[in-house]
C-alpha cells in the first residue's frame, strides 16, 4: 500500500484559460477508499489523471509513499486504474485479458494470479470466454480484475459503474465494496454519483469548479456541508433552501413565522427531505403548505409542497394523506436546520 500525497496541484489545458484543477491539495491514507465526487467538468477525473501520470500537473507535486512521482511516467508509479469504458479486448479471452499487464511485466506466476484475481470479482467460471459472450457487468469485472492482478499499491477508479444499467450498478457497488476490504489496498474513486459516493467511500473529497470544497467522512458532508453546493449537490432530492429574513416583528422562512438562532437580515435554511415531519394538523412552528405533487417511490413517497411562493420537497410514508391540493404543516426540529449566509453561500455555526 502507500499513501498519496498532492500538493498545490494546478492543471491548465491551454494558457490563460481557467484551470480544470486549481490548488488542490489531498492526503489519502494508506489503506483508505477516497471518493472524488462533483459534477461533470468540476476537474474530478483531470485530478485521478494526474495522480496516475496520464496529466501532468503545471504546478504542484504528486507523492505515492514516499516516493515524488511528479515527473515519472505511469508506468513507473506502481498503480493501476480502471476506465469508465470497459477497455477489454476483444480478441483476448478473459484469462488473457486479466493476466496482460502481468505479461507486459514479465512476471512469475501468471496463471495462479489471474485465478486469483478471478475468484475476487467472481469470474472463475469464464476464463476461457471471449468479451462478446458476456454482459456488461461481467466486462467492468474483467477491467477490475485485470487491475488488481498487478497487486498495485495505488488503484484509481474513473466512473467505473456509469455505464451499467441501475440493477447492475447496485449489485456491482456492494461487490466492489466488499472488494475494497479483501484487497485492504489505497483506492480514489471517481464519480458524480452522489449514493455511489456515500456508500463507497471512506472519506468524500466534494469538488466544484476545480477545488475541493469539502472534505470529510460520508455522514459529514451529507449531514454538515460546508456551503449550499455541498448541499444541494448531495441528496436525493437535494437539500431545500428556503430564504430567511428579519423583519420588525421577527424572523420569517418562506413568509412565516419561524425561529432563527443567527444574526443578520437575510440568511438561507437549509433542510433536507427525511428531515421535515408533514402532518395535516397545525402545530406551534409549523410551515403551513399545500400539496402541489406527489411522487410514489415504492417505500416512500416523494412530496413537493408550496410553502409562501418556495417549492419545498418532504419524504413521507406511504400512507400519509397527500392528495394533490391537500393543507399540511411542515415541522423541522431545530438542530436538524442548517443555515447559510446568502451572500457568501458558506454555512454558519461551523
Amino acid at each position: 500500500m502507500s499513501d498519496i500525497r498532492l500538493t498545490g496541484i494546478t492543471k491548465r489545458y491551454t494558457r490563460g484559460s481557467a484551470p480544470a484543477v486549481d490548488d488542490v491539495s489531498l492526503t489519502v491514507a494508506d489503506g483508505e477508499f477516497m471518493v472524488l465526487l462533483g459534477p461533470s467538468g468540476c476537474g474530478k477525473t483531470t485530478l485521478l489523471r494526474t495522480i496516475a501520470g496520464l496529466e501532468h500537473a503545471d504546478i504542484g507535486t504528486v507523492h505515492l509513499g514516499d516516493r515524488d512521482v511528479t515527473a515519472l511516467p505511469p508506468r513507473r508509479r506502481d498503480l493501476a486504474m480502471v476506465f469508465q469504458g470497459y477497455a477489454v479486448f476483444p480478441h483476448l479471452t478473459v484469462a488473457e485479458n486479466i493476466g496482460f499487464g502481468l505479461r507486459m511485466r514479465k512476471e512469475p506466476g501468471i496463471e495462479e494470479a489471474v485465478r486469483h484475481a478471478a475468484g475476487l470479482v467472481q469470474l472463475d467460471d469464464y476464463l476461457d470466454r471471449y468479451p462478446s459472450a458476456l454482459s456488461g457487468g461481467q466486462r467492468q469485472r474483467v477491467a477490475v480484475a485485470r487491475a488488481v492482478a498487478v497487486r498495485p499499491s495505488v488503484l484509481l477508479m474513473d466512473e467505473p459503474l456509469s455505464n451499467l444499467d441501475a440493477l447492475l450498478r447496485l449489485s456491482f457497488r456492494s461487490e466492489l465494496k466488499a472488494l475494497a476490504k479483501e484487497l485492504n489496498t489505497t483506492i480514489v474513486y471517481v464519480t458524480h454519483d452522489q449514493v455511489e459516493a456515500l456508500s463507497l467511500g471512506d472519506r468524500v473529497a466534494v469538488m466544484q469548479a476545480g477545488r475541493i470544497v469539502q472534505s470529510g467522512t460520508p455522514m459529514e458532508v451529507y449531514d454538515k456541508p460546508v456551503n449550499r453546493f455541498v448541499g444541494g449537490f448531495l441528496g436525493t432530492p437535494p437539500m431545500n433552501m428556503l430564504p430567511a429574513r428579519r423583519g420588525a416583528d421577527g424572523w420569517t422562512v418562506a413568509g412565516h413565522p419561524f425561529a432563527v438562532p443567527h444574526d443578520g437580515d437575510h440568511l438561507l435554511a437549509g433542510i433536507r427531505a427525511e428531515n421535515i415531519e408533514a402532518s395535516t394538523t397545525a402545530r406551534p412552528g409549523a410551515l403551513p403548505g399545500r400539496v402541489r405533487l406527489v411522487e410514489p417511490l415504492g417505500s416512500q413517497l416523494l412530496v413537493t409542497a408550496a410553502v409562501g411562493e418556495e417549492d419545498v420537497k418532504i419524504l413521507t410514508p406511504t400512507d400519509f394523506p397527500a392528495a394533490d391540493g391537500a393543507e399540511l404543516w411542515l415541522h423541522a426540529a431545530p438542530e436538524r436546520v442548517r443555515w447559510f449566509d446568502p451572500a457568501t453561500e458558506r454555512a454558519l455555526g461551523r
